[in-house]
């Protein structure tokens, strides 16, 4: 029969003697709480921490506007702010896509909104947009967007939540100004 170990045996041990019996005895089992605890940490953290940090935000409600219209977009956008942008577009005549464009204007922390003047009216009602500016045929999105679909005016508008307010002002720039024959289209 094994010799099992009491409080009075675990006491007279001396010091390096307890150590061992302890990491013998729990080894296993503080090893696998650990493991367990740092993954939690990491779950937790990637779930409910802070997400993808932005330059800029930029979300549009425009059918004529092309994936890869976003893509050159943010990527200009990034060159000239010095960091990563995200300028995505949700069609206006996809029901699916209009819930999606509202779910994001409610979860998301946008630094400027590009809608039709309808939504952009109640976007300004509803105190999430500040104000709205009428975007000009020759601006560089009207530019890049010009000739295809419909021909309503569309309107550029920061955000009441925006994190990028300085960036937000510059991005407002380049898109409401023409493009320039030094900067690509």
């Amino acid at each position: 029969m094994k010799d099992r170990m009491t409080w009075g045996k675990f006491k007279a041990l001396p010091f390096l003697q307890k150590i061992q019996w302890l990491v013998q005895y729990y080894g296993v089992t503080a090893l696998v709480a650990a493991v367990t605890v740092a993954v939690a940490v990491v779950f937790f953290r990637s779930v409910f921490g802070p997400g993808e940090q932005y330059a800029l935000r930029v979300l549009v409600l425009d059918d004529r506007l092309s994936v890869e219209q976003c893509r050159t977009f943010a990527r200009e956008l990034g060159e000239k702010l010095g960091g990563e942008c995200d300028v995505t577009s949700y069609l206006e005549s996809d029901a699916a896509q209009m819930q999606a464009f509202a779910v994001r204007l409610t979860t998301d922390p946008l630094d400027l909104v590009i809608a039709p003047e309808d939504q952009m009216e109640q976007l300004i009602d509803n105190g999430f947009v500040a104000a709205g500016l009428e975007l000009q045929d020759d601006s560089r999105y009207m530019q890049a967007t010009g000739g295809v679909g419909d021909d309503r005016p569309r309107y550029i508008g920061r955000t009441t939540v925006g994190l990028n307010g300085a960036n937000a002002a510059a991005a407002e720039e380049y898109f409401t100004k023409p493009p320039t024959e030094q900067e690509p289209e």
